[in-house]
């Protein structure tokens, strides 16, 4: 997928979620670009070292990973009587999981460091 497309894609999705007022979005500022003020555009992660190669995976695997996950939950629930019940819960766990893979790398790092 062309990276600029992805790029796209993401500074469109967090505007929109912005205007949403999503939980965990970030203040609107329309003189920056989205992607810019969470710290993730192109230029920020190239100018952190990172190459253009993993840049690229990184977009990739955000647009992959969030919209594959939702695809996968509403295909299998479509057999199912109570789906907002049940996609509710499996966010709640997903996020759960997110943050205790995020916590336990955040341990490591301060256990390295100290």
């Amino acid at each position: 997928m062309n990276p600029k497309i992805l790029e796209t894609w993401l500074n469109e999705t967090l505007k929109e979620a912005a205007y949403m007022d999503i939980p965990g979005t970030l203040v609107k500022d329309d003189r920056k670009a989205p992607a810019s003020r969470y710290g993730i555009d192109w230029m920020q992660l190239l100018g952190a070292g990172l190459p253009t190669l993993f840049v690229e995976r990184i977009y990739r695997g955000l647009f992959v990973h969030s919209m594959g996950f939702f695809e996968i939950l509403w295909k299998i629930l479509e057999h199912s009587s109570s789906n907002s019940i049940i996609v509710t819960s499996i966010w709640r766990v997903y996020a759960i999981l997110l943050e205790f893979c995020c916590w336990t790398e955040y341990e490591m790092m301060i256990t390295q460091a100290g």
